[in-house]
């Protein structure tokens, strides 16, 4: 691949900056498998939630190739199935994942019964639109991680690759897995990473990718909304025909122009607090395919929804109604791990489920 700016080298914008934390006081006393031991609230995302077609597939595909751990097992109340608007028949069992010694990135795995499911993403290009397309994770052994996933009958849109950007240089590949889940993975070759000291195997994620039909449209719901600053905003073509982690032709990387931006909460720059729970938007200008943004709802397969432990939900559906974004449904639900909550989910325009859980104060 050229040393020129790429489609990759651009995405390391979230990748250069060292790990850090903003501590928030916990409001309330939460269950002992609260993910992280307190809420963090109004930070960004906390967890990711994942539609599985299979609990014991994804917990295998997650502990062997990520090498996180199984922190609690529930059956989903059915406050929350309700909430979602499943029927009297729906149930499902769910596991939390979480990368030890981590304060953020949880994936919360959840499998239904007694409902239709369709998958996601299914067969999808990663230029077609709609729904989270990938979770960003960091590795020191991404040749390990993709040989762990091989040994499973798992692959990538690419081999890992080699890529630069100022100085810094990055392996990068997705993987895919089970129920259309894609893991993104990035190791500092150099200079050296310094931090990160809880990777085991993959860390949290940290970023949730998105291929989004208009870039500035749903930039602005992140930002009008949601209250995400933008970050890094470009749009770019390679100067060489070269190789890529998105299955691009190598001839076409020249002439395809990629839109982009990263995105984190409440910050004016990358290396923040917040810089863990960010979410990234790219569109492929010139290339066509399916819109599926329409099937990101609960109970189908796949990367459905992040989750955002507030204060306050008003604010929120306040922002919404000046943005034009339809208004959420506030209900009260009980959460594994967060106890009782009010949940509002808000959608972006590619159809990303974004799930406010209101902390209640304990006054």
């Amino acid at each position: 691949m050229s040393p020129k700016i790429t489609l990759c080298s651009l995405l390391a914008m979230a990748l250069v900056a060292p790990w850090s934390h903003t501590n928030a006081a916990p409001t309330r006393p939460l269950p002992v498998d609260t993910p992280f031991g307190e809420p963090q609230p109004d930070l960004g995302w906390s967890e990711a939630v994942i539609s599985v077609s299979r609990l014991a597939v994804m917990e295998e595909y997650l502990t062997q190739v990520a090498q996180w751990r199984v922190v609690s097992r529930a059956r989903t109340d059915r406050t929350l199935l309700r909430h979602w608007g499943l029927p009297d028949t729906a149930r499902a069992n769910e596991a939390l994942l979480c990368n030890p010694g981590d304060r953020s990135g949880c994936v919360r795995l959840i499998e239904f019964h007694g409902v239709p499911q369709v998958q996601i993403r299914s067969s999808a290009q990663p230029w077609e639109t709609g729904g989270l397309f990938s979770l960003m994770t960091r590795s020191r052994d991404i040749d390990g991680a993709f040989a762990r996933a091989r040994g499973l009958g798992y692959a990538g849109f690419s081999d890992p690759i080699y890529f630069d950007y100022k100085g810094v240089r990055l392996k990068n590949m997705v993987l895919r897995g089970p129920d259309g889940v894609n893991l993104a993975i990035y190791q500092r070759e150099v200079p050296k990473l310094e931090g990160w000291s809880t990777i085991r195997g993959l860390s949290s994620p940290f970023n949730a990718m998105q291929m989004v039909h208009n870039r500035e449209v749903s930039r602005a719901f992140w930002v009008e909304v949601m209250d995400y600053t933008s970050l890094s905003d470009a749009e770019f073509l390679d100067e060489k025909p070269g190789e890529n982690n998105f299955a691009l032709p190598a001839n076409l990387v020249t002439s395809i122009s990629r839109r982009h931006s990263i995105l984190g909460k409440g910050v004016a720059g990358l290396a923040n607090g917040a810089g863990t729970r960010q979410v990234e938007l790219m569109q492929f200008v010139g290339l066509d395919g399916r819109e599926l943004g329409a099937r990101a709802v609960f109970p189908n397969l796949g990367l459905v929804a992040l989750r955002f432990p507030t204060k306050a939900i008003a604010p929120y559906r306040d922002r919404a109604a000046k943005h034009g974004t339809v208004d959420c449904k506030v209900t009260a639900v009980k959460v594994q791990g967060w106890g009782l909550v009010k949940a509002c989910d808000l959608r972006s325009p590619d159809g990303v489920i974004a799930e406010l859980l209101e902390i209640p104060s304990g006054e």
